[in-house]
């Protein structure tokens, strides 16, 4: 099966976490990694594997304008959407963040209906972030009692390869 595995990412995070997913389903598929704004069609895939990461609870620009522009094609093959933020850095918001952020983002594309759907802990890097950014991250930080400076990595890599483990075996499924 060729799967396509593409993401937006505000400060790397999100690639780095398609980097692994697209490394764990490329041992029994074929895999391209791709951002989304480099995506011009769905053509050659079977299935499609989208992520980004979520700011204050809003998915970045760029996963809208590609659901909105693949919509069709997305419709017509299985279809994962994972996410990462720092609300998912344990398994309750892990879950508030597929029960309340994945349904928002579906409730504007109806026709969609992934197969799989996640939701892992984000990063604060404040060494990254531009003086407004790092202002914002920091005012989170406090409130969330999380570090307001320095690296500080919230996702579970073992988690996220589980589930992209999983995620082959599902979509391998679906080609039968």
């Amino acid at each position: 099966m060729r799967i396509l595995v593409a993401y937006v990412s505000g400060f790397g995070a999100t690639e780095e976490v398609a980097k692994e997913i697209a490394s764990i389903l490329a041992h029994h598929h074929v895999v391209d990694l791709r951002p989304l704004n480099n995506v011009r069609s769905l053509d050659a895939y079977e299935a499609v594997v989208v992520g980004s990461s979520l700011r204050a609870d809003k998915w970045l620009g760029g996963m809208f304008k590609f659901l909105s522009r693949f919509r069709t094609e997305l419709a017509a093959r299985p279809l994962a959407i994972f996410t990462i933020a720092l609300t998912a850095r344990t398994l309750d918001g892990s879950r508030r963040v597929v029960n309340e952020s994945l349904p928002k983002l579906m409730a504007r594309f109806p026709e969609l209906h992934p197969v799989a759907t996640e939701a892992f802990g984000g990063v604060l890097n404040f060494d990254k972030y531009n003086p407004v950014i790092r202002t914002i991250m920091r005012r989170v930080a406090q409130q969330e009692g999380l570090p307001t400076s320095g690296l500080s990595d919230f996702r579970d890599w073992e988690a996220i390869r589980h589930w992209a483990a999983q995620l082959g075996e599902e979509l391998a499924a679906h080609k039968c």
